[in-house]
């Protein structure tokens, strides 16, 4: 029952989080977008092996929330934007 809990969760974490990334496509990109889109959909391929090599749909979530508050947004934010309020008051 455990293990059909953290596969069910990787599984959504996949199809919500994930597979947008994994599913955009270069064309109609200019190079340097396609450099970054391979660049994320690298790392993006990277967190999905991870993600199904935690044991339980604890540790599941447990690293997605880390994950969600150590900063990473500002990864995804696109060059130049701001933070927003929320982001500047976090602490």
């Amino acid at each position: 029952m455990a293990s059909d809990a953290k596969r069910q969760l990787v599984e959504f974490l996949i199809e919500r989080a994930f597979d947008p990334v994994m599913k955009a496509r270069p064309e109609g990109r200019s190079d340097a977008e396609r450099k970054k889109l391979k660049d994320v959909q690298d790392a993006t391929r990277a967190e999905i092996e991870r993600f199904q090599r935690y044991g339980s749909a604890k540790d599941v979530v447990k690293n997605f929330k880390r994950d969600l508050n150590s900063g990473q947004e500002t990864a995804c934010r696109p060059e130049g934007a701001e933070p927003s309020d929320a982001q500047r008051n976090q602490g």
